[in-house]
């Protein structure tokens, strides 16, 4: 019974109140089947509740098992020897940008760590280099992207640049990535025929081409003098700061992971 019953059967009453003590009882009476109904909506609805809560549990309990599979594939997956000796490689890759970075990134983090680091370049340069003109388009469907762009127009000059988070592709995705390096020096070469283009692939991992594994350099043969670390890249575009040494590199490869995804 609630207080507010309680409330009004406590109530004193003299004897000269009978009309009045019958009109209480009355109220009291109401109030206590008002309750009782409330007290059984509450119930019915903390047993849902409940019920939904077990249809959860049991979900959950299925999702924990692998849900309801084929047995035969079950007994195939419990028992096959590759399945049974595979195991999660937390390492990062060696060759790639994100071994440079400290925190775990995720596999879209990475994308966007490569973005981060091509825009960033590209407004470093403009900073350093007051001579240049960024003439990069936005991207239209069909052509191929252009991820550094710049014109020179005192001296003549066209620094085209792709940039890479790892080079160290297979055998055709290699080919297609220096393939397209070259298609897109023969038209810049048709569009601005009066100017020198220089081309360049940056593997934005290696601070300097000298890091670069002999094994990763063989894949590039055909264009291997266009191939280029962070400071020759630099050099080629007469910036005088460069990096001394991978150390100096992945301080700034942090601090710019941290802005992007910790800040």
């Amino acid at each position: 019974m609630s207080d507010l019953t309680n409330e009004y059967i406590i109530t004193d009453f003299t004897d000269d109140e009978n009309n009045e003590q019958i009109e209480q009882k009355k109220f009291v009476k109401r109030l206590i089947k008002i309750n009782r109904k409330k007290n059984k909506k509450s119930t019915k609805k903390f047993l849902v509740e409940n019920r939904k809560n077990d249809d959860r549990d049991d979900h959950d309990d299925n999702a924990d098992n692998g849900g309801e599979i084929n047995c035969d594939f079950k007994d195939v997956i419990d028992n096959n020897i590759y399945v049974t000796n595979c195991k999660s490689n937390k390492k990062k890759d060696i060759n790639s940008l994100s071994y440079l970075i400290d925190m775990h990134l995720s596999q879209s983090d990475c994308i966007k760590m490569g973005v981060g680091v091509e825009n960033i370049l590209r407004e470093y340069i403009l900073k350093k280099c007051p001579n240049l003109k960024n003439i990069k388009k936005k991207n239209k469907k069909g052509k191929k992207e252009k991820d550094h762009l710049f014109k020179d127009k005192k001296n003549k000059i066209i620094y085209y640049a792709e940039l890479k988070s790892n080079i160290n592709l297979d055998t055709e995705k290699s080919k297609s990535t220096y393939n397209k390096c070259l298609q897109i020096l023969e038209e810049l070469k048709e569009k601005y025929k009066e100017y020198t283009i220089k081309m360049f692939l940056l593997s934005v991992r290696h601070y300097t081409k000298a890091s670069i594994p002999s094994t990763i350099l063989s894949k590039y043969k055909i264009i291997e003098n266009n191939l280029v670390g962070m400071n020759e890249y630099f050099e080629a575009l007469s910036i005088t700061d460069k990096f001394k040494d991978e150390n100096e590199y992945k301080k700034m490869l942090n601090y710019l992971a941290k802005k992007m995804f910790f800040s």
